[in-house]
């Protein structure tokens, strides 16, 4: 196996641990690997933000990037906590799986899930990604995202299925009305016969922090069945975002906007 990695986790352990900054001989020592190693890694980590070196004596101590990641792992720590049993209710109520994802970027990734007890499933993995403009949670994010929209339409719109959207002003409308209505549909965009249902959680401050999904095989889709999803998803959605301190807007109103 690789020992990069290994011997990373243990140099931030070591800086982690230290009342003090650390130098490249001591970390030496504590590795049992030579200074030129070492101090090719903590050239590497410097550059990564991972630490920082002080100017005055060469030592090394915790950087910043390693203060945001925590922040967003408490962040998504508790964004899981607080969508759990609403997602479990979400489930048992339209028997299908339910779904919570993060934008990174220009993808989602899935955060964690409840599973439906039907025969046939989609499988979705959590910690899985998949492009933002072709599934529901991410044309949900993005909606409220427009630098993140504009990355992903600059990086390019790849059909993965026929009713991938391509064209880049269909996208920006589209997303212009989920923005308006209040969730985002999927018809089978990023994988044939798969659909889904999305709307945006929203933090204390306003911030679309992640969605609520539903993960559907197009068999067993219909008109009564869309609108179900869509009532039972924004208001799972919403629940989640009073949870997280959200001041909620009410759930869409007027006709859905449901497949033919």
């Amino acid at each position: 196996m690789n020992q990069s990695l290994p011997k990373s986790a243990r140099i931030l352990d070591i800086l982690r641990e230290s009342k003090v900054p650390v130098g490249v001989n001591e970390f030496a020592r504590l590795l049992g690997m030579p200074k030129s190693t070492v101090s090719r890694f903590m050239a590497t980590m410097e550059s990564l933000g991972m630490v920082r070196r002080d100017p005055e004596n060469g030592r090394f101590f915790l950087g910043l990037r390693l203060f945001e990641l925590g922040c967003k792992a408490i962040e998504d720590l508790g964004l899981r906590k607080a969508a759990a049993p609403l997602m479990a209710a979400l489930s048992e109520r339209i028997n299908e799986t339910a779904l919570l994802i993060v934008l990174e970027d220009t993808h989602i990734t899935y955060l964690d899930k409840t599973e439906s007890r039907q025969a046939i499933i989609a499988q979705i993995h959590v910690g899985g990604t998949a492009p933002a403009y072709c599934v529901s949670s991410g044309k949900a994010m993005l909606a409220h995202h427009p630098d993140r929209l504009e990355k992903v339409i600059a990086q390019g719109l790849r059909p993965y299925t026929p009713l991938t959207i391509t064209d880049p002003e269909r996208l920006r409308r589209e997303c212009a009305r989920i923005r308006e209505q209040g969730y985002a549909l999927n018809k089978g965009e990023f994988r044939e016969g798969v659909t889904g249902v999305a709307a945006p959680i929203f933090n204390a401050a306003g911030a679309v922090v992640g969605a609520i999904s539903t993960s559907t095989p197009a068999a067993r889709m219909n008109k009564p069945t869309w609108s179900e999803h869509i009532e039972a998803v924004t208001q799972t959605a919403r629940a989640v975002s009073r949870r997280l301190g959200a001041s909620v807007p009410p759930g869409p109103a007027g006709a859905h906007h449901l497949p033919g």
